[in-house]
């Protein structure tokens, strides 16, 4: 659009008033360039509103959610501050376990002291380490698959050692102990037991609780010493005695213990009393316990009666035809108990046995029938025992 000088022929071959028309001419198209123009430059400015407009228009839509999710954001990142805070304590109360743990590393000999009065031998060990203790065996290898009656001991070697912890006095402790020796055998029963004594003597109270026999009547000559059980059972000797209730379901009671088991270091006596009861006085009182009491009396008199015999079964009906007034009712139902109902065990009946009321009584007469043929002195002497009174 630069100006340009028009050559004289030009112009008189266009005439006088051509310049204007040119002017005239342009005029539109110079406001079309400047119509562009100034778009152009605004351009910018309206695509800017244009967004913004479709902006407050998609907030205005999806205010509520993004107001909720605004919030939920400030929570979240208070939440992982708090975590933060979090983590940082629990670091810091490991640190100052593991300072403990090293301070005190030293008990690891304690424990195994304790482990070998409770074993009765080395075949693991604690070893003291920076953060805290490592199991092994006596050949230095990490123990690993520990024996429940292992488990047992580490456990209750480091139950002892709280007795003194945190600064306890030991004088006012009232100490409960369940059931310390399962799956240990005779000979760490009784270290597992001379243990307990030792560290036990000093406190206020022991309440210990056990299912087995001969783990029972250790406690009962340590802890009862000098009294005569003959004459009576003692206030803290106690049994959970668990009844039928002739509704079909059973009932427990804390006891005094049965003095035939507090008085003798067999459940044997205590066994023919409850099958003597069943059948003397048709008492439902054990239909639970009956058939397991049943085989295990019957196991144990035929044990010494007929020695020569592989099994109680076996002498039990070898000898069926030769016992007096031993009807085939009750010796089926002998038969039935002993090879059927009975579990073997009396201590895992958990459920009525299949048994009537009536078929459970003809057992109990059987077993009483054939222990008076086989051995009338044996008979004789048992009911002496059962029917004796006992000072309670």
């Amino acid at each position: 659009m630069a100006s340009q000088s028009i050559p004289d022929n030009v112009t008189k071959l266009l005439g006088h008033d051509w310049s204007a028309k040119f002017i005239d001419a342009t005029r539109p198209l110079l406001t079309v360039i400047s119509e562009h123009n100034s778009i152009n430059d605004q351009f910018k400015q309206r695509k800017d509103d244009a967004a913004n407009a479709l902006k407050a228009h998609v907030l205005l839509a999806e205010q509520a959610s993004y107001r909720q999710l605004k919030r939920n954001a400030a929570d979240a990142e208070e939440d992982v501050q708090k975590t933060r805070e979090a983590a940082k304590t629990l670091e810091d109360k490991a640190e100052a376990l593991r300072k403990e743990i090293r301070k005190h590393g030293v008990a690891a000999g304690e424990l195994n002291k304790l482990l070998h009065e409770y074993l009765g031998h080395n075949s693991i060990l604690l070893e003291s380490k920076e953060e805290g203790y490592q199991l092994v065996r006596a050949d230095g290898s990490i123990a690993q698959n520990l024996s429940e009656g292992e488990k047992t001991a580490l456990t209750f070697c480091f139950f002892l050692t709280q007795f003194s912890a945190e600064g306890r006095d030991k004088k006012s402790l009232v100490v409960v102990i369940d059931d310390p020796i399962s799956s240990l055998d005779g000979n760490a029963q009784t270290y597992a037991f001379g243990l307990i004594k030792k560290h036990t003597k000093r406190v206020a109270q022991v309440i210990l609780l056990t299912h087995n026999l001969k783990f029972m009547h250790m406690a009962k000559r340590s802890f009862f010493r000098g009294v005569n059980f003959a004459d009576t059972v003692p206030q803290g000797l106690l049994f959970v005695d668990c009844r039928d209730d002739e509704k079909g379901s059973r009932e427990s009671a804390l006891v005094k213990m049965p003095s035939h088991l507090a008085k003798y270091d067999s459940e044997y006596q205590y066994l023919f009393s409850v099958v003597f009861e069943a059948s003397d006085k048709q008492s439902a009182d054990y239909l639970y316990l009956l058939p397991n009491a049943i085989r295990k009396l019957l196991e144990i008199f035929t044990a010494f009666a007929a020695p020569d015999k592989a099994s109680f079964a076996e002498a039990l009906f070898d000898d069926s035809g030769k016992i007096k007034g031993l009807n085939q009712a009750e010796m089926n139902q002998l038969e039935r108990v002993c090879q059927i109902e009975s579990h073997g065990d009396i201590e895992a009946v958990n459920s009525l046995p299949a048994l009537t009321v009536e078929e459970s009584h003809r057992a109990a007469n059987g077993a009483m029938k054939y222990i008076r043929e086989r051995d009338k002195k044996h008979y004789d002497a048992m009911l002496r025992i059962v029917q004796k009174p006992v000072a309670e």
